[in-house]
């Protein structure tokens, strides 16, 4: 069963989502609803790569102090180029794989 799961930074489960028919974008915005009802010091939150759109990230940032969002890696081009796009790019210096 696909779940999203939110957790504290001790790995207790604060809430979690069922994703049968939503990708990572949709299942994100109602579970920190319900999450930050329970919790409402909740002020950071930390997500992996599938989360990484601008409607996610606005979202996050108007509720909390700090969302931190890893960048999508992209490859551009051929001979082994990398590089890293999307909106999420701008989100920290340092380059998250």
């Amino acid at each position: 069963m696909p779940l999203c799961i939110l957790e504290d930074q001790h790995q207790f489960i604060l809430g979690f989502n069922t994703m049968w028919e939503s990708v990572d974008a949709e299942a994100i915005k109602p579970l920190v609803d319900h999450v930050m009802e329970k919790f409402p010091t909740l002020d950071t939150l930390g997500t992996d790569k599938g989360f990484c759109s601008p409607e996610v990230y606005s979202y996050l940032s108007s509720k909390l102090a700090l969302a931190a969002i890893p960048r999508r890696r992209v490859v551009f081009g051929g001979e082994g180029t990398a590089g890293v796009g999307g909106v999420c790019a701008s989100l920290q210096s340092t380059t998250w794989y």
